[in-house]
């Protein structure tokens, strides 16, 4: 009876252990199951998300945003380096905006140089801006682009005959837009050669007004054709509009308008045609000085007369021609931002500063109306992008403007450029687990 007993009792103990281990391998097993659907559900196409059934354990997406919620964002990508947006919900991309200035309303607009464009699009958050590229004729320089308020050239000239004759008046060249200073140079001459033969003299080897663009030296060069004459100087050169030309025996009086001075360099009232050298002053710049004798060489201890220079002995010299290398871009107050600062000009307030802007546009190109500004072949150190933080919103058009160093508008042709706009966009807001799309 005992036996028996005994027995039973290890009978039951044995069905009893059983049925424990089983109900546990069975759950252990159904959790490995549900940690295997959680983690590598199978693909297919669903038109609906199901989200997927939790348990009590923490997943790595919790974990993970859980961190996001703890760490400040600072420079990087993808968020950047705005840390107003939270990033964990916004994915930063970006749109490039075309502007060509030629399809600007120009009843409204009739100049390239300060007009608005409306987008067909409105971008909110925007954190930065970036211009990518950009395409501005030189022919916008004024060396090369001559307009009819700028085409004259007004000068007295004493031709040493017997009896002399004094022609006082002004040379006009067509306006348009030139190849090259050299163009002008040469168109400047032939007006001045048509003047003189209508006044019955021919120009010769030792008679005549010549202008031209010395490539060297990157400055024009009007030149007296006769000896130089310190005693009587025969070549006058008027610059300064609004300059008044006195009444003489042989001519009225004149009021100098229009004048292209200015844009082939000549900055003073009047000039008077000499003996002209590019010196040097004590801060290292070159300036245009008066030739005196040593400056042109010498020979057998004889300097070379002043006068004797088939080219420099009896002329008028210009300031270096350059392009418009500092021109700049303005997209209107909110798109300016500041990351673009131009220190005023402290030696001149008159002159005027620039406004608040965009960016500059570099310019390493040739004095030539066949090629154009571009952000191309810069230095690598050249940026031409604004950081908006917080970001800014309701962008819908730009404010375009075009100014020069001095703060005024330039004299710019039609172009276009690239603008890069970088803004935050929502991400789709789905849960942490979702069916995953082949």
């Amino acid at each position: 009876m005992n036996s028996q007993l005994i027995v039973g009792i290890i009978i039951l103990f044995i069905l009893f252990y059983y049925a424990f281990k089983k109900d546990n391998f069975y759950n252990i097993q159904k959790d490995l199951q549900e940690d295997y659907d959680l983690y590598y559900r199978p693909t297919f196409y669903s038109n609906q998300v199901v989200p997927a059934e939790k348990n009590q354990t923490i997943t790595k997406t919790e974990i993970a945003s859980l961190l996001r919620e703890l760490i400040t964002y600072t420079n990087g990508a993808p968020g950047g380096a705005n840390v107003n947006v939270n990033q964990s919900k916004y994915d930063l991309i970006f749109k490039d905006v075309l502007v060509s200035s030629d399809k600007r309303n120009t009843a409204v607009y009739p100049n390239p140089n300060n007009y608005s464009v409306n987008l067909n699009i409105k971008l909110d958050k925007i954190y930065k801006a970036e211009l990518i590229d950009v395409y501005v004729p030189s022919a916008t320089d004024d060396s090369v682009n001559i307009t009819p308020y700028g085409n004259r050239l007004y000068f007295t000239y004493i031709v040493a005959l017997l009896p002399p004759t004094k022609i006082t008046g002004y040379v006009a060249i067509q306006a348009g837009t030139y190849l090259s200073p050299d163009s002008i140079a040469k168109e400047l001459t032939r007006q001045f050669g048509i003047i003189l033969t209508g006044n019955g003299i021919t120009p010769g080897v030792t008679v005549g007004i010549s202008v031209v663009y010395d490539k060297n030296l990157n400055r024009y060069i009007i030149r007296d054709r006769q000896v130089y004459n310190p005693l009587e100087p025969t070549l006058f050169i008027y610059a300064k509009n609004g300059y008044v030309i006195p009444a003489s025996a042989w001519s009225a009086s004149y009021t100098v308008t229009d004048s292209i001075a200015p844009y082939i360099l000549l900055f003073g009232d009047t000039y008077t045609a000499g003996p002209e050298n590019i010196d040097i002053d004590q801060y290292q710049n070159l300036y245009v000085a008066t030739g005196v004798p040593g400056d042109y060489g010498s020979y057998n201890g004889n300097d070379v007369p002043t006068n004797a220079d088939c080219l420099f002995g009896n002329c008028i010299v210009s300031e270096v021609v350059l392009t418009h290398c500092k021109i700049y871009l303005s997209l209107g107050d909110k798109l300016n931002g500041d990351t673009c600062n131009i220190t005023p000009n402290e030696n001149d307030q008159s002159t005027g500063n620039v406004p608040r802007v965009f960016c500059q546009i570099p310019n390493n190109t040739c004095v030539s109306s066949s090629s154009v500004k571009t952000l191309l072949n810069q230095p690598h150190n050249f940026s031409a992008i604004q950081y908006y933080n917080p970001p800014i919103s309701k962008i819908n058009k730009f404010d375009i403007s075009w100014f020069t160093e001095d703060g005024s508008l330039v004299r710019i042709l039609d172009h276009c450029f690239t603008l890069r706009i970088y803004y935050f966009q929502k991400r789709i807001g789905t849960t942490d687990f979702s069916y995953p799309i082949p």
